[in-house]
């Protein structure tokens, strides 16, 4: 008998993604080295789907349970949140999270605890703390792990993290804010493991967002961190701090996404799991440090939520009739989650036919007639504010464009349509110039934007309706840098795989000349990140507290700021005062951004940034003047 050949290894992440052959080879396939790629290969897990007898032991288990903690809360009072100015308070609130090693494995065993009769904080190295603290076990030190939740959480920070949550933009997504989560979590005392198996996955989500905020001494491990969220300055470099954090939001990520394995919240479509599927996609992103671009394929909870959201919104869904179903509404949180997918990953996880049901795409105005109108609107004395949704339709319909001429046909290296890459600029100026003309009506309602002061920048305000009304500006004035960094990284692979290529004498002149067209292409999509960074740096400078969510939401900062120092290093760029007024910008935002979530793509880019506005004079933007993207501004 002929013995058993060995089993091939799986292909690589790379060559998974172009669906082509992958040889694997332990110092990396031949095609990764040849595009000088890092080769990884993310393991294949499979998870064995529960019986039915399985499912219901589960459910009458939780329902059991659910009828002992409530007849307990009745005699039961819930704990207040302690103070978090004092030792003490930092000494009560320990029984929050066990220190992990940032080096161990995602799914490592949970360690045993066990009982001791004293312990002592494991505080990270600082100078100005050069002590310990020892307490009794009556404090609760040790965590104790339970059979519904690896690890609860002490009623006291659970509360803190829920009020960091509350202040989040996260929370103002539609879907997420149908979800009862909070206020059932506030009913059970603020003890995540008396809430229902379903709920607890939005809850560790949402207490996963809220520590990437939180300013609570057991989070960041210093007593330093409340004088800095209370005293911080745009342009004070808070990275330390978002260092600090990411123990807390890894380890409540872990257990989220143990949780809704148990639960299976991505096979069961309702408003709760996708909730948790949203804010799990969104915890994913935030504590992803590598640069590897990833499809929707590598997201498997946004394509679940996706999922759900198809279901609920389908005919006869659980959200058809209701106030979810607001298409007005969801045009501007739609086009918030594409800004957020397309720069970054060049991809979007929801398809078109998943935005028709909650956004009409067909009939809109043009770019043309859509920016005759705000500038009609802005002639009028009258202070009223522009009609925001078509311009989000429109951009909308344009990223959903960019994705179908050359974004998806790059996965399989196809070859690069010039044509599309023509309409994609044009589509971007148009849609630029469409954003300038809603600002400017914008400005003229507002009686102008918010000029820049060196107050604290951190602590969270009052909403209201006039910042309600500011934030929807900048996102206007935001949106169309995000469809900058796919478009010009298209159009670099378009001029590098043209150097590359062997063409024969008599085809000689027509690949010169398709070079020199695409160089105008590249030139015109400089000249479009060169407005991207300034828009962004403007906002940031109006705006510092929109600085903290660059991690999560506004990641098209980071991408257009790699791009832009790429181009300068390159001498692409003019060095005058105006691009060194750009760098100190985004110098200042994203050491801000820092505080949130410090990942490690953020040194080096910060590092560029003042090297480059060291050697400029930083002074007030000259004019613009006439450019190569006149042809598409003009009326």
């Amino acid at each position: 008998m002929p013995p058993d050949r060995p089993k091939k290894p799986p292909a690589c992440d790379f060559c998974k993604a172009k669906r082509v052959l992958c040889h694997p080879h332990p110092e990396g396939c031949p095609r990764c080295r040849e595009k000088g790629v890092q080769c990884t290969t993310t393991p294949v897990c499979r998870r064995k789907r529960r019986t039915k007898a399985q499912i219901a032991a589960d459910a009458a288990a939780e329902a059991e349970a659910a009828s002992t903690t409530g007849s307990s809360r009745q005699t039961s009072t819930p704990r207040s949140r302690p103070p978090t100015s004092s030792p003490e308070a930092y000494i009560s609130s320990w029984q929050t999270l066990p220190r992990v090693s940032s080096e161990a494995s995602h799914d490592a065993g949970r360690p045993p605890y066990e009982s001791q009769q004293e312990s002592t904080l494991p505080i990270p190295p600082d100078p100005s703390l050069n002590f310990t603290i020892a307490c009794p076990a009556s404090v609760s030190m040790i965590p104790t792990w339970s059979a519904t939740l690896p690890y609860p959480l002490a009623p006291a920070l659970t509360e803190a993290l829920c009020e960091a949550y509350m202040a989040s933009s996260i929370h103002g997504h539609p879907i997420v804010r149908a979800s009862k989560w909070h206020e059932s979590l506030r009913r059970t005392g603020w003890r995540v493991e008396n809430l229902p198996r379903n709920l607890q996955v939005t809850a560790l989500c949402g207490l996963g967002i809220g520590a990437a905020f939180s300013a609570d001494t057991a989070i960041l491990h210093s007593f330093f961190a409340s004088a800095a969220y209370d005293d911080a300055v745009f342009g004070t470099d808070l990275r330390e701090f978002g260092k600090q954090r990411q123990e807390a939001v890894r380890h409540l990520l872990r257990n989220a996404m143990d949780a809704a394995n148990e639960a299976g919240v991505v096979f069961h479509p309702s408003i709760e799991n996708a909730t948790s599927c949203y804010m799990l996609d969104v915890l994913m992103r935030l504590t992803e440090d590598n640069r590897a671009r990833r499809t929707s394929a590598h997201r498997p909870f946004a394509k679940a939520y996706a999922s759900h959201v198809r279901e609920l919104f389908a005919v006869g869904g659980e959200a058809q009739g209701t106030a979810l179903a607001d298409d007005r509404t969801w045009a501007i949180h739609l086009a918030v989650d594409v800004c957020t997918e397309v720069a970054s990953d060049g991809d979007i996880s929801m398809t078109k036919k998943e935005q028709e049901l909650l956004v009409n795409l067909g009939a809109t105005l043009s770019a043309r007639e859509l920016r005759e109108r705000y500038r009609q609107q802005s002639n009028t004395p009258s202070r009223s504010l522009p009609d925001a949704p078509p311009f989000f339709v429109l951009y909308l319909q344009i990223a959903n464009r960019l994705k179908q001429d050359f974004l998806e046909p790059r996965l399989w290296s196809a070859p690069i349509d010039e044509n599309a890459l023509t309409t994609a600029i044009r589509s971007v100026a148009e849609l630029r110039g469409v954003s300038e003309s809603c600002r400017s009506r914008f400005d003229l309602a507002l009686g102008g934007k918010f000029s820049f002061d060196d107050r604290p920048f951190l602590r969270s305000k009052e909403w209201s309706a006039e910042s309600a009304v500011h934030a929807l500006r900048d996102l206007i004035v935001y949106s169309w840098t995000t469809l900058v960094p796919p478009l010009h990284r298209e159009i670099i692979r378009g001029v590098a795989e043209l150097e590359l290529q062997d063409v024969d004498d008599d085809y000689e002149l027509d690949a010169q000349q398709l070079r020199a067209r695409f160089e105008l292409l590249r030139q015109q999509s400089r000249q479009l990140l060169e407005h991207a960074v300034l828009q962004q740096a403007d906002i940031l400078e109006g705006h510092p507290a929109l600085s903290m969510m660059i991690p999560a939401r506004l990641s098209a900062v980071l991408d257009c700021a790699e791009l832009w120092v790429d181009e300068a290093m390159n001498g692409r760029v003019t060095l005058n005062a105006q691009a060194g007024r750009v760098a100190t910008g985004l110098s200042k935002a994203l050491k801000a951004a820092g505080w949130v979530w410090a990942p490690a793509r953020l040194d080096p880019l910060v590092v560029s940034l003042d090297a480059i506005a060291s050697v400029i004079p930083v002074a007030p933007p000259p004019a613009l003047s006439p450019n190569l993207l006149s042809w598409a501004l003009a009326a």
